[in-house]
């Protein structure tokens, strides 16, 4: 059984078309197959891009934390609010969670890469589940990344916390995610 993918490639806010996106189990291996619909025996041809409005989506016939990563696709990558501008960023992972047909009813609501000295993003009011991933290893509380004001811990490399759960019957309060650093980006998953 296939379960459905759909994911928004957005980079400091904008939606961003033709970006490289690779899918492979979190704990590595060989990429996987994404298929246009349920019941099709050939996959999509490689490589997976972003398409209008930065989407991703397809079938996958896995189940677990499945990792995405993203990448300007040599410099290709577009604003899909200005057709024909490039955009280039660094390139991330995302891990989302594909559940099994017998569980979970996880839909990703957005995915943003937050970035800069002043990036920031709210949470929408329907995520139930909201996971910031980040790397910042500075000593400074006011140069790390920070949710509603509160500096992440310092790491030396990606670390994730996740608020909410998505068998909660109310969403999550909105919260702010800023990045206070030139070289900082972090990554902000909202699931319904």
């Amino acid at each position: 059984m296939r379960s459905e993918l759909g994911y928004q490639v957005i980079v400091d806010g904008t939606p961003v078309d033709n970006a490289l996106v690779v899918l492979t189990a979190d704990a590595g291996g060989s990429p996987l197959d994404l298929y246009p619909d349920p019941w099709t025996a050939l996959p999509l041809p490689l490589p997976i891009l972003s398409g209008a409005l930065g989407w991703v989506s397809g079938w996958l016939g896995f189940v677990g934390n499945l990792r995405l990563s993203i990448s300007d696709n040599g410099g290709l990558a577009q604003r899909s609010d200005a057709p024909g501008t490039l955009i280039a960023f660094d390139p991330f992972d995302v891990v989302l969670l594909v559940p099994g047909p017998d569980g979970g009813n996880a839909k990703l609501c957005l995915s943003v890469l937050v970035s800069g000295t002043t990036g920031s993003h709210t949470t929408g009011a329907e995520a139930r589940r909201v996971s910031v991933t980040w790397d910042n290893s500075s000593s400074n509380d006011s140069l790390r990344p920070s949710i509603d004001g509160v500096p992440l811990s310092p790491t030396n490399g990606p670390a994730t916390v996740t608020f909410g759960t998505l068998d909660a019957p109310q969403p999550l309060p909105p919260m702010l995610i800023e990045t206070h650093q030139s070289n900082d980006s972090v990554t902000v998953i909202e699931e319904c």
